[in-house]
C-alpha cells in the first residue's frame, strides 16, 4: 500500500511535442522592460572600451577609493588571501583612470540600445580586432547596460540555431565594465544584500514580484517551484539573497525539475542539444534584482496525445529498479575510485519522488522534444571503503542519473523517463525486523541495495513493497520521516 503522498495526481497525462523558441528582438526588449521597467538601456561596449564620460570615471574613482586599505578589502571580500595585492591593484586602477579622466568627454557618447542582434564577439572586441575574423559560428546576442540608482547591470539575450546545438538564454548580472578584481560587482552586491535577514512578508512579496515579471515576459507559462534564502558570509558580515527558481508549465501540467545539462554537443541520438528550460532569480531582501537567468523557452508544436494513460506506481518502480540495477561504480561521480587500495562500496538511496512532465529528445531530429509523463527520483550517494569504513565521497542533491524508456507517443500507454537526484537512512540488516520492514512498506518506503565491489557493477538494487528482504545492509528511503524509534539508522543531513 502506498501512502497519500505517493498517489499519482491523474491516470491521464499529456504528451507534448515542443521546439525551441528562438528569441526575437521584441522578446529581448520585452524581457528587459519586465525586469527593469521603462528606463534607458545602452548598447554594451567592449570590455576594454574607454568610452566613459568624466562623470562616469569620477564615479568609479570615488567608488574604488573606499577600498585602498586592507581592512576595507577584508570587510568587502572576507577571506581574500593577500589583501595587500588587492589593494595594490585597486590603487593602480585609480591611477590609470585618473589619467583617463583628463582626456574623457563631458558628453554622453554611449548609444541607446537598438534591440538588434549581432555577433557576440562584437561585444568583446574592438572594430580593429574584429577585422578579418570569421564570426559565422558566433552566437547572436543583444547586450545592454542599465543603471538603477547607484547600481549597474548588464543584460544579455543570446540565440543560436546551428546543427551542433541550439541556444536561447537571457541573463542579467551586476556589472560596470572592467574593474580591479571584479570589485564593482562585489560593491554592488554588498550594497544590495547587506540587510537584515529577509522576513516572510518580504519573501512573499518578492515571489509575487517574480511571478509578475514572468507573466510580463510572454515566454511561456512558468511555475516557481523553489524559493529560499541564501546566506553568504564575507568575514563575519552576512549577505542575504532571496532565490527563486521556476519550471515550465505545459497544458496546465508542471515539468519536473531536472539537473541542467553540461554538454550540448553529444552525438548520441537521444542526447539533448538544448539546455533544460529553467528560470533563476536572485533578489535582495528589499526586492532589488541581483541576478536573473532564463534557459530555453519553448513553443508547443503539437499535442501528440492529450490523454495518455500513465503507468501504475508498481510499474514505475519496476522500470526504475531496472535502470538503477544497470548502474556501476563509475556512474555516480567519484573519479578517484581506481586510486583506492581496498574494495569500495557505493550506497545509493531514493528519498523523494516528484511527478510531472520530463523532456526527451525526439530521435533523428535536431530540434524537436517530447514532454512526457515522468517520475523524478531524488537521493544521495556515498562511496566508502568496505574494510576501513572510511567515506571517500558523499554527495547530497547531486544527480545520480536518469533512464529513458522508449516513448511511443501515438499509443495510449506512455512509458516514463527517470531522473535520480537526494537523503537517506542506512539500516543494518539485523535491525530490519519484521515490524520495521512492515512499517516501511506501509509508508511506501523504498529499499535500495547497491553494494559495489571495485570495478564491478552494482550487485543488487531493489524496491520493496512487501516482499521478503534478505541483504546484509540496506538503505531505506523514507522521505522526510524520521528513522523508526530505536533504530541506529543515521540520517544524513
Amino acid at each position: 500500500m502506498w501512502p497519500f503522498w505517493w498517489q499519482l495526481p491523474s491516470t491521464r497525462m499529456p504528451v507534448i511535442e515542443v521546439v525551441p523558441h528562438y528569441l526575437s528582438s521584441a522578446d529581448a526588449n520585452r524581457v528587459a522592460v519586465a525586469l527593469f521597467g521603462e528606463t534607458d538601456f545602452y548598447e554594451a561596449e567592449p570590455m576594454l572600451s574607454s568610452n566613459f564620460t568624466k562623470a562616469e570615471i569620477q564615479e568609479k574613482i570615488n567608488r574604488w577609493s573606499q577600498y585602498t586599505n586592507e581592512t576595507s578589502i577584508y570587510e568587502l571580500y572576507g577571506d581574500v588571501g593577500d589583501a595587500a595585492d588587492t589593494v595594490s591593484v585597486v590603487k593602480s586602477f585609480i591611477v590609470d583612470y585618473t589619467e583617463l579622466y583628463e582626456s574623457a568627454s563631458d558628453e554622453n557618447l554611449h548609444k541607446k540600445c537598438q534591440w538588434q542582434f549581432k555577433k557576440e564577439s562584437c561585444y568583446l572586441l574592438s572594430e580593429e580586432e574584429l577585422s578579418g575574423l570569421n564570426l559565422e559560428n558566433d552566437n547572436d546576442s543583444i547586450q545592454a547596460t542599465v543603471k538603477v540608482g547607484d547600481v549597474r547591470y548588464i543584460f544579455n539575450a543570446s540565440t543560436r540555431n546551428k546543427k551542433d546545438y541550439k541556444l536561447n538564454n537571457v541573463s542579467v548580472s551586476l556589472y560596470d565594465g572592467l574593474s580591479p578584481n571584479m570589485i564593482d560587482e562585489r560593491i554592488f552586491q554588498a550594497k544590495l544584500c547587506r540587510t537584515q535577514e529577509p522576513s516572510e512578508a518580504q519573501i512573499s512579496s518578492i515571489k509575487e514580484k517574480a511571478e509578475g515579471i514572468l507573466a510580463q515576459m510572454g515566454l511561456g507559462d512558468w511555475l516557481i517551484d523553489e524559493c529560499y534564502v541564501n546566506t553568504s558570509y564575507f568575514g563575519s558580515i552576512p549577505e542575504y539573497k532571496v532565490c527563486l527558481n521556476a519550471v515550465l508549465v505545459l497544458e496546465g501540467v508542471k515539468s519536473s525539475r531536472r539537473p541542467q545539462l553540461n554538454n550540448l554537443k553529444s552525438e548520441e541520438v537521444y542526447a539533448s542539444n538544448y539546455y533544460i528550460s529553467d528560470v533563476k532569480f536572485e533578489f535582495s531582501a528589499n526586492g532589488d534584482l541581483v541576478s536573473f537567468k532564463m534557459y530555453s523557452p519553448v513553443d508547443i508544436k503539437e499535442i501528440v496525445n492529450g490523454n495518455a494513460r500513465v503507468l501504475s506506481i508498481s510499474e514505475l518502480m519496476e522500470k526504475a529498479t531496472t535502470y538503477l540495477a544497470l548502474s556501476d561504480i563509475y556512474t555516480y561521480g567519484f573519479a578517484a575510485v581506481d586510486s583506492i587500495d581496498e574494495e569500495v562500496g557505493c550506497k545509493v538511496s531514493i528519498a523523494n519522488i516528484e511527478y510531472g512532465l520530463s523532456r526527451v529528445k525526439v530521435p533523428n531530429t535536431d530540434e524537436s522534444y517530447y514532454y512526457v509523463p515522468a517520475i523524478t527520483l531524488e537521493g544521495n550517494i556515498e562511496y566508502y571503503g568496505k574494510q576501513s569504513g572510511n567515506v571517500f565521497y558523499f554527495s547530497e542533491s547531486t544527480p545520480i542519473g536518469k533512464a529513458h524508456n522508449e516513448v511511443d507517443v501515438h499509443y495510449e500507454e506512455v512509458n516514463f523517463t527517470y531522473s535520480v537526484k537526494s537523503s537517506f537512512y542506512v539500516v543494518e540488516r539485523k535491525e530490519l525486523t519484521k515490524a520495521l520492514h512492515d512499517r516501511f512498506c506501509v509508508l511506501g518506503g523504498i529499499v535500495i541495495y547497491s553494494q559495489v565491489k571495485k570495478y564491478d557493477p552494482i550487485e543488487k538494487c531493489v524496491f520493496t513493497n512487501g516482499e521478503k528482504v534478505g541483504y546484509d545492509k540496506l538503505i531505506v528511503a523514507c522521505g522526510n520521516r524520521e528513522p523508526p524509534s530505536g533504530s541506529s539508522a543515521a540520517k544524513r543531513e
